[in-house]
């Protein structure tokens, strides 16, 4: 997950999650050659597992962290990883902390060198043609406009940004096409949290 510090700065931090934290810390210290890519939501297997036996079941801000990154603004998705390079979804300009207005909405896609967190791209969907976006309340306000997952097969990077449609990227941040979703209005306004799967040529 992502983690908001208390001046209102975002960081995502390695390792970010209960069930995942010694798995990160562990991936980045270990070689490329012989790391176990997360490719998805919930990684490979989709059950959140993973093969290492010397994963770490401590940590606090001065250990187990490889390092940390500041990000555009906050998000509930997952970070993914495949080879050298982490990628990861957030939002900014509405929402949250912000004082803009609903179209000012951004969804963002990271790209973060493995090993030490530099950021290698940035690439940014606007709400400018999206329809019917949910405002920023009600269940909302519990994960905000940047909790699916992305999801990789390790040469493109696929994202669904929700109302803002489902966008695709190369290894270089290029983006390689965005196609829009439906934008009908839900009564409940939950807004949307399913992660892309990658199947085939689909």
């Amino acid at each position: 997950m992502n983690n908001s510090s208390l001046s209102s700065k975002y960081f995502f931090r390695i390792p970010v999650g209960i069930f995942v934290l010694g798995l990160w810390t562990t991936l980045c210290q270990i070689s490329h050659s012989n790391a176990q890519d997360w490719p998805r939501f919930l990684g490979e297997s989709g059950i959140a597992t993973s093969t290492k036996s010397t994963l770490p079941t401590k940590w606090n801000a001065k250990s187990n962290i490889k390092w940390k990154a500041e990000l555009p603004g906050p998000g509930a998705s997952s970070p993914i990883v495949s080879g050298d390079r982490v990628y990861l979804t957030c939002y900014s300009g509405y929402g949250d902390k912000s004082d803009g207005k609903i179209g000012d909405l951004k969804r963002h896609l990271l790209c973060f060198r493995r090993e030490n967190g530099k950021v290698i791209w940035k690439q940014t969907v606007d709400n400018k043609n999206v329809k019917n976006e949910d405002p920023y309340k009600s269940y909302i306000t519990h994960h905000g406009y940047a909790t699916n997952t992305p999801v990789t097969d390790g040469k493109t990077v696929f994202a669904f940004f929700g109302k803002a449609g489902v966008a695709a990227f190369d290894a270089d941040g290029k983006k390689l096409w965005h196609v829009p979703v439906e934008s009908k209005i839900n009564k409940t306004r939950w807004g949307s949290a399913a992660s892309p799967l990658l199947f085939s040529d689909f």
